[in-house]
């Protein structure tokens, strides 16, 4: 399972996500260069927004595409816009929006509260990917069955803010390709990032 950490200006933290093969997640409304060695995905900041109480910035999403040119890499994948529990009004935001996106990158859809299998199935062939977002509740009910979605498709799923021990080892074990996470880097130096390794070594969630 790979894990992308919100992004971070520390050396020491890029360091230690090169010996692990660990990425960076990078918010559109807060884009950074990526550094080099280490792999990265955009993510569109909508959740950030979301949080604060703002509409979807969608200048600063069509300015990380434009920087996007300008990287040493590739992102492994771009979140397409969504709304945040949003249901099928943030699937059709997301497929306006996907047309704006430049060919040849990644793009995976985020799935949101009270969207159902049977019709995300009919668009998954759009997006190389599934991005599980919403709220936590519907999140941790649902996650599995998404993430079968994505792989009889052929097709990754990543579960976006997985920050908790017990949430690694539970995303862990219903196969997540990727999560991320920014509390990782918020822990007290030196630890942050322990909880990672047990995690990922943990066979069983008690």
């Amino acid at each position: 399972m790979k894990i992308y950490i919100g992004n971070t200006g520390t050396l020491r933290h890029h360091e230690v996500m090169r010996k692990n093969d660990w990425g960076n997640l990078h918010l559109a409304n807060a884009f950074r260069m990526p550094k080099r060695g280490i792999s990265w995905v955009l993510d569109n900041g909508a959740y950030s927004n979301w949080l604060h109480k703002k509409p979807f910035d969608d200048n600063a999403f069509r300015e990380a595409l434009i920087k996007i040119e300008k990287c040493i890499s590739y992102p492994d994948f771009i979140v397409c816009p969504d709304i945040v529990a949003g249901g099928y009004e943030s699937l059709k935001f997301s497929l306006e929006w996907l047309h704006e996106i430049p060919a040849g990158y990644p793009v995976y859809l985020a799935v949101q509260d009270g969207m159902q299998r049977y019709i995300i199935r009919q668009y998954i062939e759009l997006f190389d990917g599934l991005f599980i977002g919403g709220t936590l509740k519907w999140k941790l009910e649902t996650a599995i069955d998404w993430i079968k979605l994505a792989h009889n498709h052929n097709k990754k799923a990543h579960i976006g803010k997985v920050g908790t021990f017990k949430r690694l080892v539970w995303a862990k074990n219903i196969g997540a390709d990727s999560i991320d996470s920014s509390t990782f880097v918020q822990a007290r130096k030196g630890k942050e990032f322990g909880r990672i390794h047990a995690a990922l070594s943990q066979t069983a969630l008690y």
